[in-house]
């Protein structure tokens, strides 16, 4: 497969999509239930109107911006990006891929001539597509990055990943991993507490909330010999926008983000 063919050769069909006038619990449960992270957001005509993350819900939920109102009536369309950057299916795999390192995007719907969705093309097909040239985890690895301790409030585990733009959060004592901090848990939590009628003082309560009480136990972690071509696999498994990088001992070495793989292979093809 080469960078000049079209997008419709690695793109995802059909579209996950929700109605813009939905309520933002039901966009978050269609989420978690298919394992993605994000939705295409259509109008009652299903034309393509925008574009809703995990990451849109954690900003929106752990902030003020809709204090006196019930997560339960907070619709997409107030949470939504928009308007979405699209493709056509005979856009080439280059452009997509462009468009996704310029913009930081994870993915991009794909519409016909009538913005309607046909399906979305996003790192994860990307890079199960079109390998890099023999690597190992080493080479793409972050050795600096963002961590959090299981004492650590959710709260701050959201202010570092929304100034850092990191999009897992390790938890470490000492050096040691435990596991991580996702944008879904963290969007699940903050939601869960907007919704709970007898907590009189959500701000006072969420603060109480420690990373201890959201991290996941990561199945899926990397080695730093490990080749890129077997890291891919495991980022197909876990669904996961980066993955941990041990050492034999469970020392936290680093972190591989998906897109790192996706800018080296854009480098490789354009």
């Amino acid at each position: 497969m080469r960078g000049e063919d079209p997008v419709e050769t690695v793109m995802t069909s059909p579209a996950i999509c929700v109605v813009k006038d939905r309520p933002i619990g039901e966009a978050l449960e269609i989420m978690d239930n298919r394992r993605i992270a994000h939705l295409v957001i259509t109008n009652d005509e299903g034309k393509v109107v925008g574009v809703l993350s995990t990451w849109d819900l954690m900003d929106v939920l752990g902030s003020s911006r809709f204090k006196n109102t019930p997560a339960t009536r907070i619709h997409v369309s107030a949470v939504m990006s928009e308007p979405p950057v699209v493709v056509n299916r005979k856009d080439s795999i280059t452009n997509a891929m462009k468009l996704m390192i310029e913009n930081d995007f994870s993915f991009l719907p794909v519409v016909d001539e009538e913005r309607l969705p046909i399906g979305v093309v996003s790192e994860t097909d990307m890079v199960r597509n079109l390998k890099p040239r023999l690597m190992f985890v080493k080479d793409l690895m972050k050795t600096t990055y963002p961590k959090v301790m299981p004492i650590s409030r959710i709260v701050h585990a959201r202010s570092i990943m929304l100034k850092t733009g990191a999009r897992i959060l390790p938890v470490v004592e000492g050096n040691n991993f435990l596991g991580v901090v996702t944008e879904r848990a963290l969007a699940w939590a903050f939601y869960r507490v907007r919704t709970e009628r007898e907590i009189v003082h959500q701000d006072t309560f969420v603060r109480r909330i420690l990373v201890d009480d959201v991290m996941n136990e990561l199945l899926q972690v990397l080695s730093p010999d490990e080749r890129i071509g077997s890291a891919i696999s495991k980022f197909i498994e876990a669904r996961e926008p980066a993955l941990p990088v041990l050492s034999e001992k469970r020392e936290l070495l680093g972190v591989l983000e998906r897109k790192s793989i996706l800018i080296r292979i854009y480098k490789e093809i354009s």
